[in-house]
């Protein structure tokens, strides 16, 4: 093409079909026409109509990250699939929030129920038992955004050789549904948590009390009725109902004339909604002498119902619930006045189910009344070896004639943990 300066252009003219849209571009030369015709051409050949997307700065870009793909011998299509990545891990769909802002949220839904399994409201003091736990890890990881914790970051705050097994679990399990919770709002894409196994906890042999000490603990409660402990310690130990579930009873749950005690929503999970009887079915052998004087011994029915005969002679709480203010100090002084130490683990409710398992041989039975789905729970933790005959005794204990019969409780052998009577 001539210019009016009398010189000659090349022009190269690319249609729509090659770059979508009809282009035009003069050159000086036509080895420069002609190799811009080239470059266009390989370009189209190559990449199709997006390679005219990109201008020369998104192209060297992406030159870039087709050579550190190569340094790891990745292929050229592993290129979107290393943007997917980057993307939802660093720009996470849910946006950034930090560790603390997700740690509220979080709570609130398990007070308003949207956090939870159930989708129903926790209660309080369980709610409270999360925030603990979530608090302990906030103080670290409070102001971290969330999706930059990492597994590494995790192990090690779990780690922490000032924490026992048990408590470590407990950490592992809380934040881990906080991590959940961050993934289902689209905070982050991986749980630092998934691949971190929980803690092991070594297995503890269940403890109960002997029958001796569990009288004496009776006798206890009978004998110091200013700790109001009674009515507390006869339901747990002859109903194995557990702490938690004792601490939210009042005495509305307890009746009396019907002989049970109403174990209800309001105070335990709805899968251990039940009714635990007083009274224990059980067969005795029997001896007593014949018509014709021989001895003869028959085995007859037997109704025992030692919390009838205890809450009968204990004095019954001052206030609706079971729990006195200052409890733990309370039961410490029970144990010292029984002369029971050390205190074996969960022994109340061990001591029931072992003891009515030992009476009865009915596993079912006796998941029923601890609120157990099933019996592989009462064979692993709360079944001990007892002696034979020794569930008899446990469910024939009952409180002196009167009060003037009760055994002293002041002092017990630190040997062989057997009572010293006062003079």
């Amino acid at each position: 093409m001539k210019n009016r300066s009398g010189t000659y252009s090349f022009r190269v003219e690319v249609p729509e079909s090659v770059m979508g849209r009809r282009t035009l571009r003069q050159f000086k030369t036509t080895e420069e026409a002609e190799s811009y015709a080239a470059v266009l051409l390989r370009q189209r050949m190559n990449n199709g109509l997006a390679a005219f997307d990109l201008d020369d700065t998104q192209r060297n870009h992406a030159r870039k990250a087709f050579d550190l793909l190569a340094i790891k011998n990745c292929r050229a299509e592993d290129l979107e699939t290393a943007v997917r990545f980057y993307l939802s891990h660093h720009r996470p769909e849910g946006g950034d929030v930090t560790v603390d802002q997700l740690m509220n949220d979080y709570l609130i839904g398990k007070r308003n129920g949207s956090t939870t399994k159930s989708q129903k409201p926790l209660r309080e003091r369980s709610v409270a038992d999360v925030e603990h736990r979530l608090g302990v890890f906030a103080k670290t990881f409070g102001s971290h955004l969330v999706k930059n914790v990492t597994k590494a970051d995790v192990r090690e705050w779990l780690d922490d050789p000032t924490h026992t097994a048990q408590t470590r679990r407990n950490y592992h399990t809380v934040v881990n549904g906080l991590f959940r919770y961050a993934i289902c709002q689209k905070f982050a894409a991986i749980n630092p948590l998934a691949e971190i196994p929980k803690p092991g906890v070594d297995y503890r042999e269940p403890g109960i009390l002997t029958v001796e000490q569990a009288a004496r603990l009776l006798n206890a409660a009978l004998e110091h009725p200013e700790l109001e402990l009674g009515w507390f310690i006869t339901l747990k130990l002859f109903c194995g109902i557990r702490t938690l579930e004792t601490q939210r009873l009042i005495m509305d749950n307890i009746l009396l004339p019907e002989g049970f005690v109403n174990v209800k929503t309001a105070v335990t999970k709805v899968s251990h909604i039940r009714n635990v009887e007083f009274v224990v079915n059980t067969f005795e052998q029997l001896t007593f002498l014949a018509k014709d004087g021989t001895s003869r011994t028959e085995r007859h029915a037997t109704q025992l119902d030692p919390v009838t005969a205890w809450l009968s002679r204990l004095p019954a709480p001052a206030s609706s619930g079971l729990e006195p203010k200052g409890y733990n100090k309370r039961f410490a002084k029970l144990r010292k006045y029984a002369g029971i130490d050390p205190w074996p683990q969960n022994a109340i409710r061990h001591s029931y189910a072992s003891y009515l398992y030992e009476l009865t041989g009915d596993a079912t039975l006796v998941c029923a009344r601890l609120g157990q789905k099933s019996d592989k729970t009462l064979f692993k933790h709360y079944r001990a070896l007892v002696r034979r005959g020794d569930g008899l005794k446990f469910f024939k204990l009952a409180p002196p004639a009167s009060a003037t019969n009760v055994i002293p409780m002041t002092a017990a052998d630190p040997k062989t943990n057997a009572l010293i009577a006062s003079a």
